[in-house]
C-alpha cells in the first residue's frame, strides 16, 4: 500500500508539472532588451487603462496567463481580494502584467506608453508601473532635458551616459517593482513628437554603455561644471565604485563667465531644517574642491545638516544653479555666489561641446570625462527586440 501511494503521488506530480509546462507563459520576459521600470501611477483610487488591439494578462509572480482580449477601455480598481478591470475581476490576483501585441498600443489615463504595464493593488489603491525598453525611454525623456541643437558627438556622449545610468539602476535593483518615478524623471509617456536629433543619437549608439572595472556605474552629467568635476560618490554620498573627477576641463579658463548669485532670507533656510533662526552656515565640500555636498546650519544652540539636493529642490534649480558655491551670512539674508550649472559630476556638456569643436569624437569625450572607463555594448540579445512585445 505504501509503495502504491508513493507511486500515485509521483504520477500526480508529473501530471501537474506537465500541465503547468503547457500553460502559456509571459513571452515578453524572455530574451527581452534592457528595460527600465517607471512608476507612473501611485496610490490612486482608480486609473483608466486602454488597450487598442490584442493583449494578454499575466500573473507577474509565476508568469502564467490569467486573461486575454482586445480593444478594451475601462477603470482599474482594487477590491479587498483582487484587481478589477471594469466588470472583469482577476480572482486572487493583486498583481497583473498587461502585455500588448506588437501592433497594439497602451494608454493610462489617456496617455500613451510603450512596452507593458504592471498593475499592483496596495491597501486598496492602484499603482501602475510602465516597463519600457531603455532605447524608447531615452527618446521620450532626453528631449525635455537637453538642447537638440548640441553637436552630434556631444549628443552621442550624453545618450551613452544616460543609458549607462539607467542600465545600472535596472541591474542594481533587478527584482524591484520599479526603478524610477515618472514625476522625478520627467517621463510623460510615449510622445509622437520625439526630437529627430536625439532619436538619431539613440540609434547611432544603440546598446552602448560605459563600464568601470568591468562594471556598470551611476553615470551623470551637468550642463557646465565650471572647469572641474568630482566623483559621483563624493557628491551623492554613495558607496559605489565610480570614476574619479577631472581637475581641469576645457572650460576651466571661462569659469568667471559662469558666475551666478542668489540672495534669500535667513528665515527661509531656517525653516528647511525646523529652526526658528540661523546664525551660522558651514559647507561640506567634496575632494578638496568647491563642490558642496551639504550645509550645516546652526541656530547658536544646535546644528542640523542639509544636503545640496534637498536645498536645490526646495529653493529651485534656477536659483541655486550648481553646488559650486560659497555663502555669506548677512543681517537678515544669505548670499550664495556660485559657478556653473549642475552637480559637477560626470559629463560636462560645455566642455564636451568645446572638445567636439576641436574634432574629438564621442568616445574621446567620454574617456576624458570618465577616467579609466571602457566603452562597450550590452550583452548579445539584451538590446534586441523580442518577438512579442518589445517593439
Amino acid at each position: 500500500m505504501r509503495l502504491f501511494l508513493l507511486s500515485l503521488i509521483g504520477s500526480l506530480t508529473l501530471i501537474q508539472q506537465s500541465y503547468a509546462a503547457e500553460l502559456p507563459t509571459d513571452a515578453s520576459q524572455k530574451a527581452k532588451p534592457a528595460t527600465i521600470k517607471v512608476l507612473i501611477t501611485k496610490l490612486a483610487d482608480e486609473a483608466t487603462v486602454e488597450v487598442k488591439g490584442k493583449y494578454r494578462a499575466y500573473n507577474p509572480q509565476n508568469q502564467l496567463l490569467i486573461g486575454s482580449g482586445s480593444n478594451k477601455w475601462d477603470r482599474f480598481m482594487a477590491t479587498a481580494s483582487c484587481l478589477k478591470w471594469g466588470s472583469e475581476p482577476f480572482p486572487g490576483s493583486t498583481e497583473i502584467r498587461l502585455v500588448p501585441a506588437p501592433d497594439s498600443s497602451l494608454l493610462v489615463n489617456n496617455v500613451p506608453y510603450k512596452g507593458c504595464l504592471e498593475i499592483y493593488a496596495i491597501a486598496g489603491t492602484i499603482n501602475i508601473v510602465n516597463e519600457v525598453d531603455v532605447e524608447n525611454y531615452l527618446k521620450d525623456t532626453l528631449a525635455a532635458k537637453c538642447d537638440e541643437s548640441l553637436n552630434s558627438e556631444v549628443l552621442d556622449a550624453l545618450v551613452i551616459v544616460e543609458r549607462t545610468h539607467l542600465t545600472y539602476l535596472a541591474n542594481k535593483a533587478s527584482y524591484a517593482h520599479w526603478h524610477v518615478a515618472a514625476d522625478k524623471a520627467g517621463y510623460t509617456g510615449h510622445t509622437a513628437q520625439q526630437k529627430a536629433a536625439i532619436s538619431d543619437a539613440v540609434e547611432r549608439t544603440r546598446g552602448m554603455v560605459l563600464t568601470y572595472n568591468n562594471q556598470l556605474f551611476p553615470a551623470t552629467w551637468s550642463r557646465n561644471s565650471a572647469g572641474r568635476t568630482v566623483s559621483y560618490a563624493s557628491i551623492f554620498r554613495k558607496n559605489v565604485d565610480s570614476p574619479a573627477g577631472v581637475s581641469k576641463l576645457p572650460v576651466s579658463d571661462d569659469r568667471e563667465e559662469t558666475k551666478w548669485s542668489a540672495s534669500m532670507p535667513k528665515q527661509m533656510l531656517a525653516e528647511l531644517v525646523g529652526f526658528s533662526e540661523i546664525d551660522q552656515i558651514d559647507l561640506y565640500k567634496a575632494d578638496q574642491s568647491n563642490k558642496v555636498y551639504a550645509l550645516r546650519l546652526s541656530d547658536g544652540i544646535s546644528s542640523k545638516d542639509l544636503d545640496f539636493f534637498r536645498l536645490q529642490e526646495a529653493i529651485g534649480p534656477k536659483i541655486i544653479r550648481s553646488n559650486d558655491f560659497s555663502v555669506k551670512v548677512e543681517d537678515d539674508s544669505v548670499l550664495f555666489t556660485g559657478y556653473g550649472d549642475g552637480a559637477g559630476t560626470g559629463l560636462c556638456l560645455a566642455s564636451a561641446d568645446r572638445l567636439a569643436k576641436s574634432q574629438e569624437d564621442a568616445r574621446k569625450i567620454l574617456l576624458i570625462h570618465f577616467p579609466g572607463v571602457q566603452l562597450t555594448k550590452l550583452r548579445a540579445g539584451q538590446d534586441e527586440a523580442s518577438a512579442y512585445i518589445w517593439k
